[in-house]
């Protein structure tokens, strides 16, 4: 996949775009990105996924919200080309941008620079200063004789596939509804550093992790089901997010219980793929009692890993 980071050094056939700042790719936008391919297919032409960073909030609102990101720009860019898209531009989003209207974006950008012959839009989709809707930028589209379809919303059980929705998801600890409607298991990267060592009191040796990237969601506090990359290796591992409220913990910390496992991997790099939620994090009447729950929880990761190991 070829990334631009200019339009106006880009040369393509009447190009189909699509246009959207595309956080986390979950299930709808690579439904809109296969329609995206499939269209420009139909039409002889190519395409092209126009995307933004940082996000318009950080503009709007002159800083940049910790915490509130499903993917990074690198991993966007990573999810997107898995999804068979040939050519994305990320637009760097700065006040010129940001107080650019449908209409000067369409005229200057799609059709001026891009040569496009279709904008592909989403049904939430929005485009300019003030967010003009789709019959808005229709109206605007007609006038320089521009296609504009319309994509199907796609629904998953009884939930919208938003970006929203799996923030709210991913916040709240609902790992398993969150996973469902990006298609993958969310992740984030981070760096072991040296913890509290209570887990060594406790009979459960923990590495205490520091995320990589301020911009990430940290899933809501409660003990986790996961898998914890170490360079090329996977191991199963249960996660507790939280402020330790056994130990009177004032601050949040995120520690892994990594599973039959003792190496010294303090400054490692490391990739934590979340699977679901096992309990929300609690106060325990003495510390014997946390480690009955440890080894409880333990045993309800193995179970689970054995289950989807045998399907």
């Amino acid at each position: 996949m070829k990334v631009y980071q200019h339009y106006e050094f880009i040369s393509l056939y009447n190009p189909v775009v699509s246009v959207g700042f595309f956080d986390g790719v979950h299930k709808g936008h690579r439904n809109l990105l296969a329609e995206l391919i499939s269209v420009a297919k139909s039409k002889s032409v190519d395409h092209l996924v126009i995307s933004m960073w940082p996000h318009p909030a950080t503009i709007i609102k002159n800083n940049t919200p910790d915490n509130f990101f499903i993917s990074t720009l690198d991993e966007k860019i990573d999810l997107i080309r898995l999804s068979g898209i040939q050519n994305m531009l990320v637009l760097d989003f700065n006040e010129t941008l940001l107080h650019m209207t449908a209409e000067d974006f369409i005229g200057k950008i799609i059709v001026e620079n891009l040569n496009a012959s279709a904008i592909l839009m989403g049904y939430n989709n929005s485009l300019g200063k003030g967010a003009s809707t789709r019959p808005e930028v229709e109206a605007i589209a007609g006038r320089f004789s521009l296609q504009v379809i319309g994509a199907e919303r796609l629904h998953d059980s009884n939930h919208s596939v938003s970006s929203t929705t799996i923030r709210n998801f991913l916040l709240s600890g609902r790992l398993g509804d969150a996973n469902a409607l990006l298609g993958y298991n969310y992740s984030f990267e981070g760096v072991v550093i040296g913890g509290y060592k209570i887990g060594r009191v406790l009979g459960y040796k923990t590495a205490n992790i520091k995320p990589c990237f301020s911009e990430k969601i940290i899933p809501g506090n409660g003990v986790y089901i996961v898998e914890i990359l170490i360079g090329d290796e996977s191991h199963q591992a249960i996660l507790n997010i939280g402020n330790r409220p056994t130990f009177e913990g004032a601050t949040r910390s995120i520690e892994a219980h990594i599973i039959n496992f003792d190496r010294d991997i303090y400054g490692d790099i490391v990739t934590l793929r979340f699977f679901d939620k096992i309990r929300d994090e609690k106060k325990f009447i003495s510390t014997n009692a946390l480690k009955n729950q440890i080894a409880k929880d333990k045993q309800i990761a193995l179970d689970f890993f054995n289950r989807i190991k045998d399907n």
